[in-house]
């Protein structure tokens, strides 16, 4: 569900940046969200009519206090984290055998990327997602905003999303929290998913990705993996969790490609090819960008797959939200779940 961005005039882009936005996955796949791939009317029920009671942000200091929402099936015998002490143990983070939407890319080794995440919601497959604790998924914030906890689900070691094994692990959504999100701009496009139960860490299963270390890496030049369920060259959403090489740009070069100056901002981060042919797209959304530090040996979340013109054209490689500039809001709001090193 990437989201494809077009400014409208010169004069808005001056004054406030306005956008206007279309977010370009089908119908069926969001279960009868209209959107720009669709002229059908909207089917399913209204969510509510109050949005500021579904969702909430969240500043770096933790605050305001959440809400909660009424948890799915879960596995028994094992208390939610209000009830009980966190117990964690000492596990390393980043840890995987990497092979080798996604438009141009090869599909992934199964379960290669332990913290990819598949989100539904009403039972559609709408995003991807990184799990950077025990408890909780990163994501797009246009992946959630304004959305129901209760109608998500999240999906662990899930290579066919369409055929969950007996191996994949299921989570409802406790809590959505966003970081003032910007529709029109993008920016601030990060949402972190709480799961109402943790999930077993152990390196020969499931691992969360790395943070990055520091919050002015620099990580242009680079190649990066993103990892998706998205488009296709065939046109429709892949089945199979693909992957795709990609080289991250300098902001610079990002905004003289094709983007205008004020569409980047310095909490985006562009990855992709400038001749084209090669992207992430819509499903892959809230995926990650990773990077694999040859000094820790381990991969680091650099981006989450936000917004881009269309899908591989010339010019217009794929934008990210730039993790490194939320490390202090992540931190804070994941400090009561285990975290690996």
């Amino acid at each position: 569900m990437r989201t494809i961005c077009a400014f409208v005039n010169i004069i808005s882009c001056l004054m406030v940046a306005a956008v206007s936005c279309g977010t370009l996955t089908s119908f069926d796949e969001l279960g009868g969200v209209a959107t720009e791939e669709s002229s059908e009317p909207v089917t399913t029920e209204a969510v509510t009519e109050d949005f500021t009671s579904d969702y909430f942000d969240v500043t770096e200091d933790g605050t305001p206090a959440e809400w909660v929402t009424e948890s799915l099936e879960e596995p028994k015998n094992e208390l939610p984290y209000s009830s009980r002490e966190l117990n964690c143990t000492q596990c390393k983070c980043g840890n995987a055998e990497i092979q080798g939407k996604i438009v141009g890319g090869v599909v992934s080794r199964e379960n290669a990327y332990s913290w990819m995440a598949a989100l539904y919601y009403n039972n559609r497959f709408t995003c991807g997602g990184s799990l950077v604790s025990d408890r909780y998924i990163l994501t797009a914030a246009h992946c959630a905003i304004r959305q129901d906890p209760a109608r998500f689900r999240v999906q662990l070691l899930v290579h066919n999303r369409t055929k969950p094994t007996s191996n994949s692990v299921e989570r409802s959504v406790k809590s959505i929290r966003t970081f003032f999100f910007n529709g029109l701009s993008n920016n601030n496009d990060i949402a972190l998913l709480e799961m109402t139960f943790p999930v077993a860490i152990s390196p020969d299963r499931i691992v969360p990705i790395c943070l990055p270390a520091d919050t002015d890496a620099a990580y242009e030049g680079k190649m990066a993996v993103v990892t998706g369920w998205g488009k296709t060259a065939g046109g429709g959403l892949s089945a199979t969790l693909q992957e795709l090489k990609v080289p991250i740009l300098a902001n610079r070069a990002c905004r003289r490609a094709g983007y205008w100056a004020i569409q980047i901002t310095n909490k985006m981060i562009c990855a992709g090819y400038v001749e084209g042919g090669r992207d992430s797209c819509q499903g892959d959304s809230g995926g990650p960008l990773q990077v694999y530090n040859n000094k820790t040996l381990r991969y680091e979340l650099v981006g989450i797959v936000s917004w881009g013109r269309a899908c591989a054209q010339k010019n217009y490689p794929g934008v990210y939200t730039r993790v490194s500039k939320f490390l202090r809001w992540i931190n804070n709001n994941i400090k009561d779940s285990c975290v690996c090193s």
